[in-house]
């Protein structure tokens, strides 16, 4: 590290000497900036090793299970028909229209009014609710 100068002292030097000395700092920044650039690509290496998917596949030997595979292993061994061949798809039907009311229309409808002043609704639910009802009673 080079030495510290104060303003008194930057003063006294001559115009070639702070030129040497910007110069030198130059220098020294883009070595700097060289080395925290390698740093920060080590340190993303590392976490690429540390955190990063790991590719490697480990293989059972013949005869042995693993912790980690044993239910591969097992359901190889075991599943040999297709699941399709079993249960075979049922094939869907489009909906139809008016099923609905075709269903319902047996039951019993009876029809049943609800009738509410204003000021019971405003009481209730506010007075932007009572206002904007469409179906206001203006009786009481």
């Amino acid at each position: 590290m080079g030495k510290t100068y104060t303003a008194e002292e930057l003063e006294k030097c001559s115009k070639e000497e702070r030129m040497l000395m910007l110069l030198s700092m130059q220098e020294q920044m883009e070595r700097m900036n060289g080395n925290l650039e390698n740093l920060i690509e080590q340190i993303r290496a590392a976490n690429q090793q540390k955190f990063g998917r790991h590719t490697e596949k480990l293989e059972a030997m013949e005869g042995q299970l693993s912790f980690f595979n044993e239910a591969e292993y097992l359901s190889e061994e075991a599943v040999e028909e297709e699941p399709a061949d079993i249960l075979p798809k049922k094939p869907r039907s489009k909906k139809q229209r008016g099923k609905r009311e075709a269903d319902l229309k047996d039951f019993p409808q009876e029809p049943h009014d609800h009738d509410i002043s204003h000021e019971e609704l405003t009481a209730c639910l506010g007075k932007a609710a009572g206002g904007s009802c469409p179906r206001r009673n203006t009786e009481g």
